[in-house]
């Protein structure tokens, strides 16, 4: 499987952990080496309470663009079978280009929801990033604090 991951996707994630993970949660933020095809980004501790496992999904649109999101069958499951292995749950952030910061708890119950074909179309080869997909619903996602403040104007 390819990845596409850049420096500059690598920045954001990194933005979305300590806003949401570090200073908004109150837990130590571990990388996972880009190196290790890990199906997650890090690992989130805090004394006395379960790790978690995240993987950051960051957006170059609104929030309130689209009704769903789309997520990997093959990484859900990668990251449920990560969660029982490990003991510790499994969370995905989404974080998106307007500050807004959403996540939601990877269960067997995320497994229900609708599926689809889809992936990326713009990249080289997208044939093979097409598979098949959880339509997420924005309105099922906890918000979590702003990954970055936005200075709108009136």
């Amino acid at each position: 499987m390819p990845v596409y991951e850049t420096p500059t996707h690598r920045a954001r994630q990194d933005a979305v952990a300590r806003a949401v993970i570090v200073e908004g949660w109150g837990y130590t933020w571990v990388e996972t080496p880009q190196t290790s095809m890990k199906p997650f980004d890090g690992v989130a501790h805090c004394e006395g309470k379960r790790s978690v496992i995240v993987e950051i999904k960051t957006r170059f649109e609104r929030s309130d663009k689209y009704r769903d999101v789309f997520f990997s069958v093959r990484k859900a499951c990668d990251l449920l079978i990560e969660a029982e292995r490990t003991g510790r749950h499994a969370v995905i952030i989404w974080a998106f280009n307007d500050g807004v910061a959403k996540s939601m708890l990877v269960t067997v119950e995320f497994l229900r929801y609708t599926i689809e074909m889809k992936g990326r179309t713009d990249r080289i080869g997208a044939t093979a990033d097409i598979e098949p997909c959880l339509l997420v619903p924005v309105v099922h996602m906890k918000p979590q604090p702003a990954w970055f403040v936005t200075e709108e104007v009136a």
